[in-house]
């Protein structure tokens, strides 16, 4: 800390880990540990090689909410995806989600 957040305008063709999609690709709902990553990357992995330039998947530390995780291109852009200035600049960190341990 501190840090600078940005917002990100986003126009990506990326794959919606939703209920259908997660089903079909035999992933569990992401908890809060180590130990459920490597579905999810070998998942992303597939993904990435089919073309796709991200996905979207449930929150493990919020599951109210999702997350976007975009694919470097071998240049190591991230395609689709571009900074929104000006930054927000942030001092304190976010309080940590209740029942987990870090």
């Amino acid at each position: 800390m501190p840090r600078d957040l940005w917002s990100w305008s986003i126009d990506a063709r990326f794959a919606d880990l939703s209920d259908d999609l997660k089903l079909r690709a035999g992933l569990r709902r992401p908890r809060p540990r180590r130990a459920g990553w490597p579905a999810y990357q070998e998942v992303g992995e597939a993904l990435a090689a089919e073309g796709w330039t991200g996905l979207a998947a449930p929150s493990a530390a919020r599951p109210a909410y999702r997350i976007l995780c975009l694919f470097r291109a071998p240049d190591g852009s991230v395609p689709g995806a571009a900074p929104l200035p000006p930054p927000r600049r942030v001092t304190l960190p976010p309080v940590g989600p209740t029942g987990m341990r870090t």
